[in-house]
């Protein structure tokens, strides 16, 4: 598996899953891309982001709510709002797919060969509507893409030993990824108010559903670092909701 790069100076995360052609970055703290900051506060965020990152590019934003939406972003439509849109697909140079979070799963997707980046937002709801899955198939019919080339990163996220649920939601990870033998990626928690806990590694599981549609493990990243364990420098809903900030996942192709 690649590597994960702290810079904490500039304060994001990047990978050395991708080569010279893709700018990228996890943003940290003190950046924060939260719909309850203001417009202009965010501009600024964003002009230091792509001047640090040496990145000149147009900012495509959806509006996420925990669908399986995936978009194409085209010279056509890439002013467009993109409601209800979780994921995002694009080959044109110059811009920037951002995705926003606070302990769901960012993932990279860049097919090298075609010249062409994802930016999927897979909360425990979009992951249980495959849109990894959906994205990975849109690349293949559209662009023509490999899975054998595609390259994959998944961002920070709350990992396993903070992602604890009730059994229903358990159950629907076990009869949606049968396939999968996910029972290996859940672990039994402790008894609240009468209610069995269980501790669910849904990075894992996604790691499990790039396997299946023939990525390879060399092109695979993982981030081990979980947001809601390190608050402090990274924002989690779970580990603080009240300061409801965002990180955000950025992904753009260099033009020539």
């Amino acid at each position: 598996m690649k590597k994960e790069i702290m810079d904490k100076k500039n304060h994001w995360i990047q990978y050395d899953t991708f080569d010279s052609h893709v700018i990228h970055a996890f943003t940290l703290k003190p950046y924060n891309f939260s719909s309850l900051i203001q417009e202009e506060t965010k501009e600024k965020f964003y002009q230091t982001l792509t001047k640090d990152l040496s990145c000149s590019c147009e900012i495509v934003k959806p509006k996420q709510e925990h669908t399986d939406v995936i978009k194409m972003v085209t010279e056509e439509n890439k002013k467009d709002p993109f409601l209800s849109v979780d994921g995002l697909l694009t080959n044109i140079p110059k811009v920037a797919l951002v995705t926003s979070y606070a302990d769901c799963q960012a993932i990279f997707l860049y097919d090298p060969v075609h010249k062409v980046i994802g930016n999927i937002h897979s909360g425990w709801k979009g992951t249980i509507k495959k849109i990894l899955r959906k994205a990975i198939l849109m690349m293949q019919e559209v662009y023509g893409s490999n899975p054998k080339d595609i390259k994959a990163m998944i961002g920070p996220s709350i990992l396993s030993c903070c992602f604890e649920v009730d059994e229903d939601v358990k159950d629907l990870f076990v009869e949606t990824f049968e396939n999968l033998k996910v029972m290996e990626n859940i672990k039994l928690g402790n008894m609240k108010d009468g209610k069995q806990k269980y501790f669910i590694d849904t990075m894992g599981i996604n790691y499990k559903e790039m396997l299946s549609l023939g990525l390879q493990k060399e092109h695979i990243c993982l981030s081990s670092i979980c947001t809601k364990c390190n608050k402090d420098w990274m924002y989690s809903y779970r580990g603080d909701p009240i300061e409801n900030g965002r990180n955000i996942a950025f992904i753009c192709l260099k033009g020539d």
